[in-house]
């Protein structure tokens, strides 16, 4: 699914000691899944996402203290402004995702986390879309 963390593939960032960067490095995915799966997340194997019932897909972690959806509302304004090519305004405006607030992953630091509620309606759109550019290159 577009924008959202991949099950298959896990990441840890550190300071790195050189350039005073904070640096991603890769970690063992298995680690990461059973790490997220305590937290109460479910993982949908076929289409490598992080699941929670009752909120959706997993998308990320925001930034700041959201309360409700009128704060998420003004937080992607707040993208919008800063950023007009923001993935999460750009995952609503053209992809018609429908986002709400949840429980946070475990390295949240306490903050809220963004799901997608519709999930499955846009994976069914997405394999829909494939299938047909396939039936379409196939008649070439």
């Amino acid at each position: 699914m577009k924008g959202f963390i991949n099950a298959n593939f896990a990441s840890k960032s550190k300071l790195d000691k050189l350039t005073g960067m904070k640096v991603s490095y890769p970690v063992d995915p298995r680690e990461e899944n059973a790490m997220m799966e305590r937290a109460g997340f479910t993982i949908d194997r076929e289409n490598a996402i992080y699941v929670r019932e009752g909120f959706g897909a997993f998308h990320s972690n925001v930034n700041e203290k959201i309360q409700s959806i009128d704060d998420l509302r003004s937080y992607t304004d707040k993208l919008l402004r800063t950023n007009p090519y923001s993935e999460i305004v750009r995952l609503i405006d053209e992809e018609g995702y429908e986002f709400v607030l949840g429980p946070g992953s475990p390295d949240g630091l306490g903050l809220p986390g963004l799901y997608c509620k519709n999930y499955k309606e846009i994976i069914e759109k997405e394999k829909a879309a494939k299938k047909a550019a396939k039936k379409e290159q196939g008649e070439r």
